[in-house]
């Protein structure tokens, strides 16, 4: 376990699953036994979330560019760090989920059907987002300055974007939401590191939540996992 430096956290994950196994043997079992504290000792702590700032969102985002990707970019991390959306929300976002008014976005968020149909979905989520002060950070101007540059009429908002910059009909996954964090948050040098978090440490707009039990302006200042 030690040679593979894994964190503090996975190996206390191991060593439960080790204990269960050993006892259910009928196998003396002793965690506190000086060879296993001894790994346990010199494995690394766990990555610390990291707290995004105005500041650092500003940067992250004028990291972003303004080619085809890079406006897909900075509009997909606005609205997962600034507006607090999950990654599977952004990405399950469809052209026709989003209406714009004279100011303001709404965002029509319909959650994954459930499994086998044995349970019924939840209603979906309307939520309502107003412009930042800030241009540079801005998540309507960014949503915006996408939809118009992709021409994204129909289906999937957030969709690949080949190495000649064409826009393909693929839907991105959850899982290239943190590549593409990565990707540019090493760009604007936030010292980033594999399998840390960032947290928006206050929302760059106003966000309003309809359907969720939520009063209007209680939007999640952090992004929420899935």
């Amino acid at each position: 376990m030690a040679e593979r430096s894994r964190s503090r956290g996975t190996l206390d994950r191991h060593l439960a699953a080790i204990g269960h196994v050993h006892r259910a043997e009928g196998h003396t079992w002793n965690v506190e036994d000086s060879a296993i504290r001894a790994v346990l000792r010199a494995a690394p702590r766990g990555l610390r979330a990291r707290w995004l700032t105005p500041a650092a969102l500003g940067r992250l985002s004028a990291a972003c560019g303004s080619d085809l990707a890079g406006l897909r970019d900075r509009a997909l991390l606005l609205l997962h760090l600034g507006v607090g959306l999950r990654r599977g929300e952004v990405v399950g976002l469809d052209a026709e989920h989003v209406h714009s008014t004279a100011a303001r976005l709404r965002l029509l968020l319909v959650p994954p059907e459930g499994e086998g149909g044995e349970q019924p979905s939840p209603a979906p989520v309307e939520r309502v987002v107003a412009p930042g002060a800030d241009v540079v950070t801005c998540p309507v101007r960014a949503l915006r300055a996408w939809l118009d540059a992709s021409a994204c009429r129909h289906g999937p908002v957030f969709r690949k974007v080949d190495r000649w910059g064409h826009v393909e009909h693929e839907r991105l996954g959850v899982d290239e939401v943190r590549r593409v964090l990565l990707r540019r948050a090493k760009r604007a040098k936030l010292g980033l590191h594999k399998g840390q978090r960032l947290r928006a440490r206050e929302m760059t707009s106003s966000a309003e939540c309809v359907g969720d039990g939520q009063a209007p302006g209680q939007g999640a200042a952090e992004p929420r996992e899935g």
